[in-house]
This record gives structure tokens, C-alpha cells and sequence, in this order.
């Protein structure tokens, strides 16, 4: 398995009835169907702080924001979700134990 850290700047929204989750890292993951894991769906071109998710259909999200050391940004990232993800081990803060 994958692990994925999240950093403080995270942003979650729900795309079809399951929760998703962008990570200040430009990665995204979904809460599995059963509910007990999570699933890296995709990966972002942008860094992004400070950001929010808006979601497009039942298969991608919009992503706008802040990127570090660059301030707000007008451009979106449309990333696509992956039908099936790939389970990652914890998603833990940085700086955490976890």
C-alpha cells in the first residue's frame, strides 16, 4: 500500500456521494465505498494552499486557489477521479507520528 501525507492545507468535498479530498500535495484521494480506507484517485498538476473543490459531475473536481509563494492564482485544475483508486496506507499531518 501507499501512504499520503496531508499537509495542514487540505480541502474535502463529496463527488458522487463519497467524500474526496485534495491534498496540499496535488494529491486527491476518495473515501472507499465501504468507508473504512482511503483511495489515492488522482494527482494535480498545481500545488495548491488555501484551496476549494468543486465537484464536476460524479467523476472530476474542479480545483482553485492559492499556491505557495505565489498567492491566488485565477487559473483552475479540472482533475479527473480515477474509477478505481489505489489504497493508501494513512493519511496522516505532517508532523504527526502517524
Amino acid at each position: 500500500m501507499n501512504a499520503v501525507v496531508v499537509w495542514d492545507a487540505s480541502a474535502a468535498t463529496a463527488v458522487d456521494g463519497r467524500t474526496a479530498v485534495n491534498t496540499s500535495e496535488a494529491v486527491a484521494c476518495r473515501l472507499s465505498e465501504s468507508g473504512d480506507a482511503w483511495e489515492k484517485v488522482s494527482a494535480n498538476a498545481t500545488v495548491r494552499i488555501v484551496h476549494r473543490l468543486i465537484p464536476l459531475g460524479k467523476d472530476a473536481l474542479l480545483v482553485g486557489g492559492a499556491v505557495p509563494g505565489g498567492g491566488k492564482v485565477a487559473e483552475l485544475d479540472c482533475v479527473k477521479l480515477a474509477d478505481a483508486g489505489i489504497k493508501i496506507e494513512a493519511i496522516a499531518q505532517k508532523g504527526s507520528d502517524s
